[in-house]
């Protein structure tokens, strides 16, 4: 159900487009470092959830780049006497389309294809059945969506929202714009 909201969400600011002004110019990059709001791990937070995003302006209303997230938890299982480390790792690249509500507010939507892999290290106490395992991990590759919001203060620094696909289902942090760089490849 979520994943055709968020679909839906997109294709409907596809078809604002015709309405849409720039707030970037082509060939601007921005970073943002983003906190999730409700990890993907159970347990103790041992690290919160994290991302850093790098994005490079590819027209003025669509932009490309790559995210990286990570968290780690720390469960205890009583019946067993365990204790373990959950750690999630999070790569890949992702594309949106932005469009300027006001001169310092842009909303986007856009889709994410990554990789995804998630650990247990056991800490103290064994798994019956298992006798010595002491670690194991899953992995998968994604294709997912999400929607945001961004707000700039200045021409350099802002903030941001995001709900969708993430290290969290909810992100929020800082962005700031590095300016105009052309890319060898573009």
């Amino acid at each position: 159900m979520h994943k055709k909201q968020i679909w839906l969400a997109f294709v409907a600011m596809m078809l604002c487009a015709s309405f849409a002004k720039a707030q970037f110019k082509t060939g601007e990059m921005l970073g943002s470092a983003g906190l999730g709001i409700g990890a993907q791990v159970n347990g103790n937070t041992l690290i919160p959830p994290v991302s850093l995003m790098g994005e490079y302006a590819i027209t003025e209303n669509i932009l490309g780049g790559v995210y990286v997230g990570y968290t780690s938890s720390r469960e205890e299982s009583v019946p067993f006497n365990l204790i373990w480390n959950n750690n999630l790792v999070i790569l890949g690249v992702r594309g949106s389309y932005n469009l300027e509500l006001t001169k310092d507010f842009d909303v986007y939507g856009g889709a994410f294809v990554g990789y995804t892999f998630a650990s247990t290290r056991i800490i103290e106490g064994t798994m019956p059945l298992f006798g010595n395992l002491t670690a194991f991990g899953v992995s998968e590759t994604r294709l997912a969506g999400f929607i945001g919001g961004r707000y700039l203060f200045d021409n350099k620094f802002g903030v941001f929202g995001e709900i969708g696909y993430g290290i969290s289902f909810v992100n929020v942090g800082l962005t700031i714009n590095l300016g105009r760089h052309e890319l060898p490849f573009m």
